[in-house]
């Protein structure tokens, strides 16, 4: 309620005012002489409104007088202020029921501010039910005591500054969200929850328009009483945009916070122009957010370069943007571009650069990036393949009205697709799914090919009909619906390089099989067995493939022991002279000479044959430096 453009009832704390000018603005005097009396509602006397005697004999208050007559007819206990009996007090451990301060650095548990708010753990963001030291305690052990207290321990300076920085975390995390209490404040929330999942969806600002009218529509039939509640929420088109910023701005600013304390960043770049000529440099980070334990893949930043896009532009920018934010650029352990020259350059290149700041970087080249490169075709084979996207051109873009007659067609015929898609060259699937449906589709544009009064239908309906050319398109179909697979395997969320490396080895390891399979029963190329059982096709091209993977991801056979590191760590041999020249460059702190200092702790387990590894004491360098570079394993992630 407001009164002279001031707001007074923000909480309950003001319930008595409220009340009170509630009934003397509300009500007219004709109610507050009958139906307000029978709440006790009775005139006080101006001027005798502090006077507590109701027996007063002369002057006094008279609202307190009738009040006054009214409870002591009705035969209640006499004299005003008299306290009822109060019911027994409900027997509580008080002492376990109220929330120590010691618990903030020996649990890392706080309690939010507010009414019935549980006690939260700083490390995970669980709650607990109960303010009990006993249930804390067991949350504390049972989930993060063994790791947590190893880094952190009881005691220690770096367990306060880690206690500090986790509650600043919490307290930015729940700002946004925290707030509420009254009905404007509350519709706020709904706004900004609403903008939460728009853009989730990646849905326009003015969607929100659309779902308010539907909570609108869905009020009047579910809750009637609350239909001026839901049209009072904020979620106009430009309310949604200025959430939707604040929403940016505070993931920006928490992700900032945690890339600050990371012991390790793996960086994936990547320089495109968009519609406006304007250079936009994506960058792409992987850490361990140790809050959670887990690794973290997020878009940092998207950079525009104004000017020209050299290396020494590219890393200025990037310098500039860590510099700015206080992030340390030699936290950047592995670096992932797109194998541009500005960015592979052996003296001036970015990775580089970036290598004279942050010794020790490991510098890759996309995985799926350099698998799309293995497989462009330009020998014999992109003939077919050329005349066929030309063929798709002619149905799909010599003009709308063939378009729509193609379409009305394959629909007359029950064909499996009733359009073909376009081939797009950046988009790294779009070959392989036009030659699967336009195989789909052979027999039906064959004979709307036929149809055709154009003279170009008659060369490709040539074509369409040449078993050669179709010999060599079946083969296309399934050596690409190959490629494809290993596309999908390495894209995706949570990949790490160890992972990326396996799928393609795994790959490699098919293509022999794939080469010998030609020749025999064509198991893993059906399209081809059912078109042309005996044909004899595609050798050379899947030799080539060999080559070019063998060529491409020669560079990565050298990493191959520390990448067993991080999913197999005690397979590798930590005497190998190889092995001991990855791990110095991956971690350049520790000399080869630490390294060499685990052989005997090595060679007693071998020479003992034990057959479980827990039997065996492996020295604790050693583990260390399987701990650190399982820390350091570096992104595959990126988006091209």
């Amino acid at each position: 309620m407001m009164l002279n453009d001031r707001l007074i009832t923000p909480s309950t704390n003001t319930y008595p005012y409220r009340s009170m000018f509630e009934s003397l603005l509300t009500f007219g005097p004709a109610a507050k002489e009958s139906q307000l009396t029978s709440s006790l509602f009775y005139k006080d006397t101006p001027g005798y409104m502090d006077d507590g005697n109701p027996l007063a004999a002369v002057k006094g208050n008279d609202g307190m007088k009738k009040r006054y007559e009214f409870i002591k007819n009705i035969g209640y206990p006499s004299g005003i202020g008299m306290k009822m009996a109060a019911p027994p007090p409900k027997k509580l451990k008080t002492d376990t029921r109220r929330f120590h301060e010691e618990w903030k650095m020996d649990f890392f548990f706080i309690l939010p501010d507010g009414q019935s708010m549980k006690p939260t753990c700083l490390i995970c963001g669980g709650t607990i039910a109960v303010i009990k030291r006993h249930d804390i305690q067991r949350h504390y052990n049972t989930k993060h005591k063994d790791t947590f207290e190893k880094k952190y321990p009881p005691g220690s300076e770096e367990r306060k500054k880690r206690l500090e920085h986790l509650a600043k975390s919490h307290a930015k995390s729940i700002a946004v969200f925290s707030r509420g209490g009254t009905a404007q404040e509350k519709a706020a929330e709904v706004s900004l929850r609403v903008s939460w999942i728009l853009n989730k969806n990646k849905l326009p600002f003015t969607a929100s328009e659309v779902v308010k009218e539907c909570m609108v529509e869905t009020a009047k039939v579910l809750c009637p009483d609350k239909v001026e509640t839901f049209k009072k929420i904020p979620l106009s088109n430009d309310t949604n945009t200025r959430r939707s910023e604040v929403l940016a701005n505070n993931l920006k600013d928490e992700l900032l916070e945690k890339l600050k304390v990371a012991d390790a960043v793996s960086l994936a770049i990547d320089e495109s122009t968009d519609i406006t000529d304007v250079a936009q440099l994506a960058l792409f980070v992987r850490f361990l957010d140790d809050s959670s334990g887990a690794f973290r893949e997020e878009l940092l930043e998207l950079l525009p370069l104004t000017g020209s896009t050299t290396s020494s532009d590219i890393f200025s920018t990037i310098s500039s943007f860590f510099d700015a934010h206080g992030i340390s650029i030699a936290k950047v352990k592995s670096l992932l571009t797109d194998g541009a020259p500005a960015m592979v350059g052996k003296k001036t290149g970015v990775a580089a650069r970036m290598k004279e700041v942050s010794p020790g970087l490991l510098s890759f080249h996309c995985l799926i990036h350099n698998s799309v490169l293995c497989a462009k075709i330009n020998n014999d084979f992109a003939e077919p393949l050329n005349k066929l996207i030309e063929i798709v051109n002619f149905l799909r873009a010599k003009s709308s009205k063939q378009h729509r007659d193609l379409r009305t067609f394959l629909q007359d015929e029950e064909a499996e697709y009733f359009d073909i898609p376009l081939h797009t060259a950046v988009r790294w699937l779009s070959k392989g799914e036009v030659l699967k449906r336009m195989w789909a589709l052979r027999a039906h544009i064959v004979s709307y090919l036929g149809q055709s009064t154009d003279v170009r239908a008659k060369k490709h309906l040539d074509f369409m009909t040449d078993d050669g050319m179709m010999t060599k398109i079946a083969f296309l179909v399934d050596i690409f619906t190959h490629l494809n697979g290993l596309n999908l395997k390495l894209q995706g969320h949570g990949k790490s390089l160890a992972a990326c490396r396996k799928t393609v080895k795994t790959f490699q390891g098919m293509l022999p099989v794939y080469l010998k399979d030609l020749t025999k029963d064509k198991k893993y190329f059906p399209t081809l067995k059912e078109y042309g059982p005996n044909a004899v096709v595609g050798a050379d091209f899947v030799q080539k493939l060999m080559d070019e993977f063998n060529t491409r991801f020669a560079d990565f056979k050298n990493l191959d022991s520390i990448l067993l590191v991080v999913t197999q760590p005690f397979l590798v041999d930590p005497t190998d002279e190889r092995w001991l020249e990855q791990a110095a460059a991956i971690s350049p702190d520790m000399s080869s000479k630490t390294f060499k200092n685990n052989s005997s702790s090595y060679r007693l387990m071998m020479n003992r044959n034990c057959s479980s590894m827990n039997n065996v004491l492996i020295s604790g360098t050693w583990a260390e430096s399987v701990l650190q570079t399982q820390r350091l394993q570096p992104t595959c992630i990126f988006l091209s």
